[in-house]
């Protein structure tokens, strides 16, 4: 129903499911990522972490929740980290485009065009419409 709500643009209806949820199941991973994604998209990437790191103590291979790890440690500059928080969720999910394509951004950030390469060639094979990594292909070819 959360994801609904945010689908409908009415996110902070979503907001307010999950957090209704929690109140009865306050283990419900589902609940836990889709707060903490809710919170990476409104900027408040500490309470975004906390919710996400409840979520893998719940259910450590919630490979959702360390993708969005990711794009917190990707925003605040700690690339290591969300490196290793990308391949945690990859090795739970091998064929996730979205992942995929976020370790290949990271690989390119890092100066490693040759893994950014495969990487986004892997999303591509599994998604050929994959429009994320072709434009990171795009701007390899174009560096």
């Amino acid at each position: 129903m959360g994801v609904l709500f945010s689908k409908m643009g009415r996110t902070e209806e979503g907001k307010t499911y999950y957090e209704k949820v929690l109140k009865d199941e306050p283990t419900n991973d589902q609940a836990l990522t889709n707060l903490g994604y809710y919170y990476i998209g409104h900027g408040n990437l500490e309470k975004a972490e906390g919710y996400l790191l409840r979520a893998i103590a719940v259910k450590p291979n919630a490979y959702q929740a360390f993708t969005n790890l990711g794009l917190i440690y990707g925003k605040r500059g700690q690339d290591e980290k969300a490196i290793e928080a990308f391949k945690r969720s990859l090795a739970i999910k091998q064929d996730n485009p979205r992942v995929l394509t976020n370790l290949g951004m990271m690989m390119f950030k890092q100066g490693d065009h040759r893994a950014a390469q495969e990487y986004w060639e892997k999303a591509l094979s599994i998604d050929p419409s994959f429009s994320d990594a072709r434009r990171g292909l795009a701007m390899l070819s174009a560096s």
